[in-house]
């Protein structure tokens, strides 16, 4: 959005023939303060990716994208929201990361190796035990097989399948009860632990010598498969099993300066948030499993394998890895990473996006003012 100021509104309106009060109706919202911003987005006067009104256009249009304005890098989330559709900043970033001597290969030189991966190149001494695993169709190798079918081919001995909210293919649909039955692909049964229940009972495991966990996370503490990891745990120490749970990198890195939203306080604790962690916690399945194995005093018999080819700092973006989306909803990084912040507005009756290719990308309602969010925004204190 860019500010107008009375001067600038004054000779456009002049140029466009129109008395002021036609122009501020036509093209201009206000805010309480009497800021001003153009109505619409993209701008009215943008034809064919041109300038109609270029001799008149705004202080604001002309010294985008404001690299020579001071405190520059306190807009930089601006900035790269034009990365892709600005020329101007494309080329000054990939000047920059020349200059710097920025290269990939240095945050991640070969694809991650999942806890999957790497179990599978292994011979551990348990894979001929009657195994249950806790899995979906997220949950794949490196080279994107199953990770149930590739643990079956490989002569891990899984004998019961259990999944999770979203069912077995990952694709149920949200916050809807998944039942039991039988797996596609492996002809395997399959117990659901997001239906009549969350925790296997004694009768589901008691041919069950060994839990085996493997299920991508998204990050967020409000993702509820951890909180089936916490359950499946838990169920392991109460019936002295061993517990391996195959880790995976978190998509939104695992820098802990990056931690951000409030904690859980225990009275308001559920299957969206069962222990006190931040909203975005920058951790993987396996830290978090060892953390609340050893705090809840579980001590359950849990044996973490870890990912190779990880640095913390990676993303999802960085794994060389295609996206493979955990649940319906989460239809790619992008949709991940805005995940933690526009999930909150699932609580109001702003929409997600939910049912749409975009869902967690956009939100909306018919009654959003554009602009005066727009304004807000720009008007937000720096620091």
């Amino acid at each position: 959005m860019v500010n107008i100021d009375e001067n600038e509104a004054n000779r456009l309106s002049e140029h466009l023939g129109q008395t002021r009060a036609d122009f501020d109706e036509a093209y201009i919202s206000k805010g309480e303060s009497g800021r001003m911003v153009i109505n619409s987005i993209p701008c009215h006067f943008l034809v064919e990716n041109s300038c109609s009104v270029y001799e008149y256009r705004f202080a604001g249009c002309r010294e985008f994208p404001a690299f020579h304005v001071p405190d520059f890098n306190k807009r930089l989330f601006t900035t790269y929201m034009h990365y892709d559709r600005c020329p101007i900043i494309f080329n000054v970033i990939e000047t920059l990361k020349e200059e710097l001597g920025f290269e990939k290969s240095k945050y991640l030189a070969m694809p991650v190796k999942f806890g999957i991966d790497v179990i599978i190149a292994s011979a551990p001494n348990w894979k001929t035990k009657r195994i249950g695993l806790l899995t979906n169709d997220a949950a794949k190798t490196n080279t994107g097989v199953l990770s149930r079918k590739a643990l079956i081919d490989a002569g891990f001995n899984i004998v019961k399948l259990f999944s999770p909210e979203h069912g077995i293919t990952a694709s149920g649909a949200d916050g809807a009860k998944m039942l039991d039955g039988i797996d596609d692909v492996t002809g395997k049964p399959i117990i659901s632990l997001y239906g009549e229940k969350m925790k296997p009972t004694k009768q589901d495991i008691q041919d069950i010598e060994l839990l085996l966990f493997d299920i991508p996370d998204a990050g967020t503490r409000f993702y509820t498969y951890l909180w089936s990891l916490t359950y499946f745990i838990e169920t392991a120490a109460e019936n002295n099993l061993k517990i391996v749970l195959l880790d995976r990198p978190n998509p939104l890195g695992g820098n802990f300066e990056l931690c951000e939203g409030p904690m859980l306080h225990e009275s308001v604790a559920s299957f969206i948030g069962r222990f006190d962690i931040p909203v975005k916690h920058q951790s993987t399945f396996g830290e978090l499993g060892k953390y609340f194995n050893a705090s809840q005093a579980w001590h359950a018999d849990l044996e973490v394998i870890h990912c190779e080819n990880w640095k913390r700092n990676a993303m999802a973006t960085d794994w060389h890895l295609p996206w493979v989306k955990p649940s319906p909803a989460l239809q790619n990084v992008e949709a991940c990473m805005l995940y933690p912040g526009l999930c909150f507005f699932e609580a109001t009756n702003v929409s997600v996006g939910r049912g749409t290719k975009h869902s967690f990308e956009w939100i909306g309602a018919t009654w959003l003012n554009l602009p005066a969010i727009a304004m807000v925004w720009q008007n937000l204190p720096s620091e």
